[in-house]
Parts: C-alpha cells; sequence; structure tokens
C-alpha cells in the first residue's frame, strides 16, 4: 500500500492548503503531503514534505503528538494511507512563518508541484478542498 505523510496547519479558524500545479481551482487543493521513504517515520516525512512543497520548517515541537490517518479506497479496497499530524499556530509562530500575510510567497513554493499557498477560511477551503480531505474542515 502506499503511503504518504504532511502537516496539518491551523491558524485562527483557518487550514493551510496548497494548490496542485496545473490542477483545477476547485476540488484539488490539499495539505502538504508526499510519499514516506523507506528511511522514514510518517512524522519525519511530514515534516520534510512540508519543507520541499511549502518551504516551511516546522520544528518537531510544534506538531501535535497525535497521528491522523486517511485512506484511499477503490472497489471497497484500501490503496493509501495517508498519514498526518496537526500544528496549531499560535499567533507569534504565524508571523514567523507567514509575516503579516496569509499566503506564503511563490518563492518559497516547490512550483513544479505546487503553485499557491495560503491559510484559508473554511467558507473557502470548503469550495477548494479534494473530497478525500473534507473530514479536515471540522478541525477549523
Amino acid at each position: 500500500m502506499e503511503r504518504s505523510a504532511g502537516l496539518v496547519i491551523k491558524y485562527n479558524n483557518r487550514l493551510l492548503l496548497a494548490h496542485p500545479t496545473r490542477s483545477a481551482w476547485v476540488g484539488t487543493y490539499s495539505f502538504p503531503k508526499g510519499k514516506i521513504e523507506d528511511s522514514e517515520t510518517p512524522l519525519q516525512a511530514a515534516i520534510r514534505e512540508t519543507k520541499e512543497e511549502v518551504g516551511l520548517n516546522i520544528p518537531e515541537e510544534w506538531i501535535g503528538k497525535e497521528e491522523k490517518i486517511i485512506y484511499y479506497t477503490k472497489n471497497n479496497k484500501n490503496y493509501k494511507r495517508v498519514h498526518y499530524f496537526i500544528v496549531e499556530l499560535t499567533e507569534e509562530k504565524k508571523k514567523l512563518l507567514f509575516g503579516d500575510s496569509m499566503e506564503l510567497s511563490t518563492v518559497q513554493l516547490q512550483l513544479d508541484e505546487v503553485d499557491f499557498a495560503g491559510l484559508l477560511e473554511k467558507k473557502d477551503a470548503n469550495d477548494r478542498i479534494f473530497w478525500r480531505f473534507t473530514e479536515l474542515l471540522e478541525l477549523i
């Protein structure tokens, strides 16, 4: 089974969502995530993928201890497992990562994979998020 991991970053009733390059602008957004390498734990992969895709270096001590999983299923069979960990940003941490903006600069993004990343309110997130991840909207 394929395995991926990422960080779900929350701030003030918003979620960090990333738009995959060359995808539709509705129904495709996700949190930064990617494949777990053989030598990595899901948490290590989540931290690495977040750094690679959106340029945010999240210290492990900022990350909640609970690991959650979303399964991709086809024909009643799971074929992918996505591990995620929640990061709740304080005002101070948000400023360190984003400054006064709610969006990340394209300079930070891995543009061949992500062409936009920002902290979205629930209404905007609901309109844009990939359906497999709608359960994350309950976090905000």
